[in-house]
């Protein structure tokens, strides 16, 4: 059996927009199959005289604004108590909650005080609306700026894709040294599936070494993954989007990996349309490191 991360929760970032009930099964299948915690989380940047409002006099604006804050306050916590309650009401053994922000700050700020809290986040999912796909600009992007910013692991979750069953996870894996943790988070989830977890190591046709390189790989990972159901296969390519197209059209994976921090490609991915294209079009979740 694999040894569980001491980490007892996962957080779900929702507004107003994203609660459904596809993005709500992911979520309580999810913690049922890590058996963690599920704490549904929102927060808005409420306007400063809103939180000053016992300092600052009382016009009909600054109360107009004080009103609006309320609210967004209120609203959110009726959406997300529908979302604890759902959760309880199909999955009996899964612990939920919800907490709700408000400040001036971004929403990895206030995340950074949640884990205070509650002790531990092992990552952080996320909805992926209409309107993310929509901005000119992807690092303008709310979606963007929850991946960029937030110091954990974001799983982006497709609102208006239909629930599959997790039986196949493939995490991409470029050169360079081998990301042992993130692999072991996929493999903790693909564990609580009974999934097998596709390691794709991509590589240059070029490369003289990719067989002694892959061969290597496997044996680090073998090392390091108390997990039995593991697949490493290799993928030459000059383009390493190919990588993902190939994923995406194919569809024989339910859910995507990657990681893009210290690598030099996923830092040029991140900035372009490569990343907007696998985050914003792919029918399944993805989750990045």
């Amino acid at each position: 059996m694999l040894d569980m991360s001491k980490k007892s929760s996962i957080v779900v970032y929702l507004d107003a927009t994203s609660i459904n009930r596809n993005v709500l099964h992911y979520c309580g299948n999810i913690a049922k199959a890590m058996k963690k915690k599920l704490c549904y989380f929102n927060v808005h940047n409420t306007p400063s005289l809103a939180l000053n409002k016992a300092i600052v006099p009382a016009t009909n604006l600054e109360e107009s604004a004080i009103a609006l804050a309320d609210n967004l306050i209120k609203e959110s916590k009726e959406r997300l108590e529908e979302a604890v309650t759902f959760t309880k009401s199909v999955w009996s053994d899964v612990t939920s909650d919800f907490e709700v922000g408000f400040g001036l700050n971004d929403i990895s700020t206030k995340l950074e005080d949640l884990k205070e809290k509650i002790k531990g986040v092992e990552f952080l999912i996320a909805v992926r609306n209409k309107y993310d796909t929509e901005t000119a600009d992807w690092m303008q992007s709310r979606l963007a700026s929850i991946i960029t910013q937030t110091k954990v692991p974001v799983m982006v979750i497709p609102k208006h894709e239909p629930y599959k069953d997790i039986k196949k996870i493939s995490y991409v894996l470029e050169e360079g040294e081998l990301p042992i943790e993130d692999l072991k988070l996929c493999a903790r989830i693909a564990s609580g599936f009974d999934a097998e977890l596709e390691i794709l190591y991509v590589t240059s046709p070029e490369n003289k070494y990719y067989q002694a390189e892959t061969a290597i790989k496997r044996y680090q990972i073998k090392e390091n993954l108390n997990y039995d159901n593991v697949v490493v296969r290799k993928f030459l390519t000059e383009d390493t989007g190919s990588a993902y197209n190939m994923i995406m059209i194919s569809n024989h994976s339910d859910m995507l990996a990657f990681n893009y921090q210290g690598v030099p490609f996923f830092r040029r991915l991140i900035d372009g349309s490569p990343s907007e294209k696998i985050v914003s079009e792919t029918n399944i979740p993805v989750l990045a490191f």
